[in-house]
């Protein structure tokens, strides 16, 4: 969403320069990520060499080859979106070409239906366990969540005030906490895949226009934009260096140790990127 939003230039548009320029500069990170959790990848299986860990590309190579190439979680679960946005920025570029009119934001609903039906609520149609790349890929969530930023900044002057949207955020994380409990195995067994659940899109809508009116301190702003992306890329790397050292870092209670970890490791890259520089 924030991605769709920042696409969609001052004139409302997007153009297929800037595009491109996107995608070219998502590619570099991508292959780098993807390098250094193969790296990592390969030292933890050498120290596992009992078979603990799986080496990267074992088993079935080709397979995992071509994963990480449609779907993009095979070396790092994390990295899916890389690719998916990659995937979303080619769609996007055809669309900008063919000169697609603003139907193509009726792939939103359609889009994120396929997602619960594949995901959360796919017990509803009688399925059974599918492959979580069936809902957490481009087409069910990476493109209506892009489109669904750019519809967002189209229409940024007739979007709810600060009020309105505390109000809303308030409201929908009582519902989706109500939601999350019912459709937990403790209640219905009902056993689920997938990470969106049917008020997951609402309730981000309703923290990101709330935080669109949140006047942040100049040195926040700064810090989110220089940090933010690092966390996200190297999380996952502190989390599996943790558990080396017998931490759980999948447990909520462990995560702000993560966090911590991560802006700390992120600080010390950029000192070293920005001395390079």
């Amino acid at each position: 969403m924030i991605s769709g939003w920042f696409i969609i230039g001052s004139d409302g548009k997007i153009d297929s320069v800037r595009l491109r320029r996107a995608a070219v500069k998502v590619l570099k990170i991508t292959v780098v990520a993807n390098l250094v959790y193969l790296a990592l990848g390969l030292v933890l299986a050498g120290i596992h060499s009992s078979g603990a860990a799986e080496a990267p590309f074992s088993g079935n190579p080709v397979g995992k080859v071509l994963r990480l190439l449609v779907v993009g979680d095979a070396i790092a679960g994390p990295l899916w979106y890389l690719t998916a946005y990659l995937q979303v920025l080619l769609i996007l570029w055809i669309f900008v070409k063919g000169r697609v009119g603003t139907w193509i934001y009726w792939l939103i609903p359609l889009g994120l239906t396929a997602n619960l039906l594949l995901g959360k609520y796919g017990f509803i149609h009688g399925g059974g366990y599918l492959d979580i790349a069936c809902s957490r890929n481009a087409l069910t969530v990476g493109l209506p969540c892009v489109l669904l930023g750019m519809w967002l900044r189209r229409h940024e002057e007739r979007l709810p005030q600060r009020r309105q949207a505390l109000v809303a955020v308030l409201v929908l994380s009582a519902a989706a906490l109500v939601e999350a409990i019912l459709l937990s195995r403790q209640v219905f067994r009902i056993w689920t895949v997938g990470q969106l659940y049917l008020l997951t899109i609402p309730l981000a809508i309703a923290v990101f226009l709330l935080c669109l009116h949140l006047d942040a301190p100049e040195w926040a702003v700064k810090a989110g934009r220089r940090y933010s992306a690092g966390i996200y890329l190297w999380h996952w790397a502190v989390a599996l260096l943790l558990s080396e050292l017998g931490l759980s870092a999948l447990r909520p209670v462990e995560w702000p140790v993560v966090f911590l970890l991560t802006l700390l490791l992120v600080m010390v890259l950029e000192m070293f990127r920005r001395k390079v520089a």
